[in-house]
């Protein structure tokens, strides 16, 4: 029996979903990250054993993945590709997968993929890291962002933990407000000195996922009406609007393809952020609108896994994994 499998691996967690001609989703798995320029080529590799072999775990005896799509955070260049293409090598040994119908891409893709079930549009991510991809009517992409957390990573988790322990050494030192965010972050760092903050944060290496763990810190610091967070949020929200607007004016889309979705924890989950980037949004563009995604990332992936394969999404397929994705949850 043939299945089509999607893997969406980001900073902090990696999922796959398995869904049969029909499109029944007959399984799914999950696993740690899945950037290899942050995680490394080892844990990625792992990460994507893991998802898939858990997601294998209720395929029938006999199955063949005919489509496999790698939709991977930190994949921007054709090396990094070509980098993932490799390192899935492994794969073909432990699961019955067509070696020819194995794409990788940036996870942006299936992030829009599944917003919109492939039809043009804007997605924008914002977890641990940021970015935001576009695709027009004349099937043109382009994306803003997804550059990691030296280069780039504005409005993300980690962006809003990094600027709050900005604003908490410069309020220590007197060169900055006061801020609530200094006494919150110290408590859940289980921290008795600000002096500490370099250890927790270098030592033995700057942990990405740590850094953005402290932003719910910093909107519920805004939600308490501190100044200071809520300027962090308004930034934020302001860099994600942005990297909207870059794109849809690189692709010249017209009023009604400025359809915009979102995707990841921190402008999904955090009610206070993601209304602060509707209203950033709707001065910066105000064409645009936001629509909730029809699927998520993960079965985006998957339906990249299935196109390559069958070269075309039909409607019937899209209606019935819709119907499912709570399954996912």
């Amino acid at each position: 029996m043939k299945f089509f499998a999607g893997v969406d691996g980001g900073g902090t967690t990696t999922r796959c979903v398995i869904f049969d001609q029909e499109g029944n989703i007959s399984g799914y798995g999950k696993a740690g990250p899945a950037n290899y320029h942050a995680a490394g080529s080892a844990v990625t590799g792992d990460s994507l054993l893991t998802a898939l072999q858990n997601a294998c775990a209720t395929l029938p005896p006999g199955y063949e993945i005919e489509g496999l799509f790698l939709a991977l955070a930190g994949v921007v260049s054709d090396k990094d590709k070509r980098i993932i293409l490799e390192l899935s090598q492994f794969l073909l040994q432990k699961f019955t997968i067509n070696p020819g119908n194995i794409q990788v891409n940036h996870d942006c893709q299936a992030a829009l993929t599944g917003a919109t079930g492939g039809t043009s549009g804007i997605i924008v991510i914002s977890g641990t890291g940021s970015s935001c991809y576009g695709e027009n009517g004349q099937g043109e992409s382009w994306m803003a962002g997804g550059w990691g957390y030296i280069l780039d990573d504005l409005g993300s988790s980690y962006y809003l933990g990094q600027q709050a322990l900005v604003s908490c050494v410069q309020c220590y030192d007197g060169r900055g407000p006061f801020t609530i965010l200094l006494r919150e972050i110290l408590h859940k760092l289980g921290l008795q000195r600000v002096e500490e903050l370099m250890h927790w944060l270098y030592f033995p290496t700057l942990d990405r996922a740590a850094v953005a763990g402290l932003a719910p810190l910093v909107i519920q610091a805004a939600e308490a009406d501190d100044s200071i967070a809520q300027n962090i949020v308004k930034k934020g929200a302001r860099e994600l609007a942005v990297m909207v607007k870059a794109v849809a004016e690189k692709l010249n889309m017209r009023a009604a393809e400025i359809k915009i979705s979102t995707a990841g924890g921190l402008v999904n989950e955090a009610a206070y952020y993601r209304r602060a980037f509707q209203a950033t949004l709707g001065e910066m563009l105000p064409e645009a609108l936001l629509i909730n995604p029809f699927l998520p990332p993960v079965i985006g992936a998957a339906l990249l896994g299935y196109r390559q394969a069958k070269g075309i999404i039909s409607p019937e397929i899209l209606a019935k994994l819709n119907c499912q994705q709570k399954l996912l949850d």
